[in-house]
Formats: C-alpha cells, structure tokens, sequence
C-alpha cells in the first residue's frame, strides 16, 4: 500500500480500511493489545497509547499487507453480486471467516469485511495481486448473464420468497457466513448471488438445475393462476366454517389453500378418512 503523508501514527489512521487492519492486527497480537484501551462501545483500539517502535512496526507491517487501491478497484466498485463472489471465493482460498459482523457479513458491510478479510490474509503482496486478477477474470467469465435472469422479476415478491424456498429445498443457498436478505433488494440480489454459485458446477449439472428450476417455477404459476383449478361445492358444519374462516384470517391466505394444502398432507401421508 503506498505510504501516506504525515507520521506513522497519522498514515496508521489515515483510511477506515488501514484502521480496520490494525485493529484486527492488534487483536490477534497479545503483546501489542496489553495497555491498549477500547470501550465495550468503541469500535478501534487507542492507537496512541502504542509506542513509537510499536507503530513504526505496526506500520511496516501494514505495508506488506494491503495493495494499493489501484489493485482493487474491481473490488471496491461495491456491486452485491460481485462481492458475495470474492466473498466466498476467499473464504474457500484462505479459510478466512468474516470480521467486523460477527459470523456472517450484511450486505451494507459487506465491502468493508471483504476488504478486510483479503487484508488480515498472510500471504505476499503478489499472491493477493494474483489472487485478486484471478477471482476478477473467473467472475467476467462465469457470472450469469442479464439475458438468462430476465425471467426474474425483482418487484415480484411472491417470485423471490418461491426462489428463496426453492433454493433452500435444493441445498443452494450461500453459506451462512453471508446474512440473510433483511429487504426485498438484497432478497434480489442474494437470489442472484446463489444463481452465479450454480455456474460452478459441472456443466450439465447446472444445465439441468436451471430446466428443473424454470419448469418448477411455471408449474407454480400455473397451479395459482386459477386455470388449473376447478370448482368444488361443500357443506361443512358451521363451527368448522368458522374455525376456516379463523384459519385464513390469522395465517393471511386464501380458505382454497388451507383446504388445499391439507388435502395433499393427507395423500402424502395416505392417511384415511375418519
């Protein structure tokens, strides 16, 4: 990382990115944290309190541990997708786990841990240089294209929970290290994120996951589109219309799906009639 001006305290502090390193650097590092204060509130340790062959050290380290900004542009243009990638990408690389959050990183972190995870990595300069060139040519060639997500609607919630669902069905959701979408946008882009996973696959693996994905879902539109269903007249007592009534109120559905879904419970489970 190029020097910054100013002393070595003030080039320590100079970025959030260089303070996040340190602050992990001095977490892991027994000697440096002793005599080191950080409220249960405060987020960096008090680097002042470090003496002058500490920072100068701290420093020199820091040096060899972060490339330039001009090496991760691609990185640091914040795209969701993109970042879930590296994520996941240096997770399998390093074994590295994400800092700052926790066990998992939300998506208005999520730029700032990864940046951090490639940071703490102890590797050579021109490992991460490589490492970086690397995950930036391999997701140019197999993240999916505008063109093959077209049929996904991104304002279309029932869509996104029948994908979320889908993919958990199938074991293709992401590691939990990568929070679940707590909005509709990131509910989008987490979908999307799972979808470009699928593209390390083998290639006919992925090819079928895809035919058996848009089949299911234009089966599913189908059936509540109202053409695959057909009249059904009953008569039920009084109080268990009610109790229906009750059913489809509180569980905010339709009384066709209650009756529905227990029909087939029912036939799964070849249960007869009592």
């Amino acid at each position: 990382m190029t020097l910054d001006k100013g002393s070595p305290l003030q080039q320590l502090q100079s970025s959030h990115r260089s303070r996040n390193w340190a602050n992990e650097y001095i977490h892991r590092d027994r000697g440096l944290r002793e005599g080191l204060y950080r409220s249960d509130n405060e987020k960096y340790f008090k680097l002042e309190r470090l003496s002058e062959t500490d920072i100068e050290r701290l420093l020199a380290k820091r040096n060899q541990s972060l490339l330039p900004d001009s090496k991760i542009e691609w990185i640091k243009k914040n795209d969701a997708r993109q970042l879930i990638w590296t994520q996941t990408a240096l997770t399998e690389k390093t074994g590295i786990m994400p800092y700052l959050t926790g066990d998992s990183i939300h998506s208005e972190d999520r730029l700032e841990a990864v940046l951090l995870m490639l940071d703490v990595w102890n590797a050579p300069l021109p490992e991460k240089e490589d490492f970086v060139y690397a995950i930036k040519d391999e997701w140019a060639r197999r993240h999916l294209k505008e063109t093959q997500l077209s049929w996904l609607d991104s304002k279309n919630h029932v869509q996104l929970d029948w994908m979320m669902n889908y993919l958990e069905k199938h074991n293709r959701k992401l590691p939990s290290t990568v929070a679940e979408p707590a909005s509709p946008k990131e509910q989008y882009e987490y979908i999307l994120a799972c979808l470009d996973q699928t593209t390390l696959l083998d290639e006919a693996v992925h090819k079928l996951f895809f035919i058996n994905l848009r089949k299911s879902w234009s089966q599913y539109k189908y059936r509540n589109s109202g053409k695959a269903k057909k009249p059904l007249y009953l008569f039920i007592e009084e109080e268990a219309k009610k109790q229906l009534d009750e059913l489809a109120k509180r569980q905010k559905r339709s009384k066709h799906d209650i009756v529905e879904e227990w029909i087939r419970k029912a036939a799964d489970n070849d249960d007869p009639p009592v």
